[in-house]
């Protein structure tokens, strides 16, 4: 793992469609659900940075959820961004998160 991690942050609307699938906002169903902490559930409710590959899981996640087979079938477009420019992801229609280098080196 890279000492310097890209973050991004997901927009409103990615946020609410992710809670859409997400059947309770409990330990155990954001675990199984998404794969991800409840600390990391409220940085994507408040707008908060989260490590882009997280953010990337958690799509990848709730495409399998609404049977998508792939990237192209998606609500979700691909990454908005270069890798070594960090990425951002867009809610097809409803806007595009930022994405952030971490501060300092």
């Amino acid at each position: 793992m890279s000492a310097r991690s890209v973050m991004t942050v997901a927009d409103r609307e990615t946020f609410l469609a992710l809670r859409r699938v997400l059947p309770a906002t409990t330990k155990v169903c954001l675990r199984e659900t998404f794969g991800i902490s409840e600390t990391t559930w409220v940085k994507l409710r408040d707008g908060r940075p989260v490590k882009a590959s997280t953010l990337e899981r958690v799509l990848d996640r709730y495409r399998a959820l609404c049977g998508y087979v792939s990237v192209g079938e998606t609500p979700f477009d691909s990454p908005l961004a270069s890798p070594a420019m960090g990425r951002g992801y867009r809610v097809e229609g409803l806007g595009r998160t930022s994405t952030m280098e971490p501060s300092g080196a």
